[in-house]
């Protein structure tokens, strides 16, 4: 079975981390308060993974910061 690996310094450009502040915005299931707490995220990430049958190891960090990256000003 492949299994994806990932890069150790994989960059999330600014305009993807757009797409993924506004997909977390409005998305029903998504609470606003989450988007300012970005660890609240990180679960509900890992478990639809999961679901999609994808098992990568997702970063806080890297998650934190493109959320931030990709909010409006």
């Amino acid at each position: 079975m492949d299994h994806y690996q990932p890069e150790s310094k994989e960059r999330i450009t600014s305009t993807l981390s757009r797409f993924l502040w506004l997909d977390c915005k409005h998305n029903p299931q998504l609470k606003d308060e989450m988007l300012e707490h970005s660890y609240k995220l990180l679960n509900i990430f890992e478990c639809w993974a999961r679901e999609d049958g994808m098992h990568l190891p997702l970063s806080p960090e890297a998650l934190n910061t493109a959320l931030q990256r990709g909010a409006p000003p």
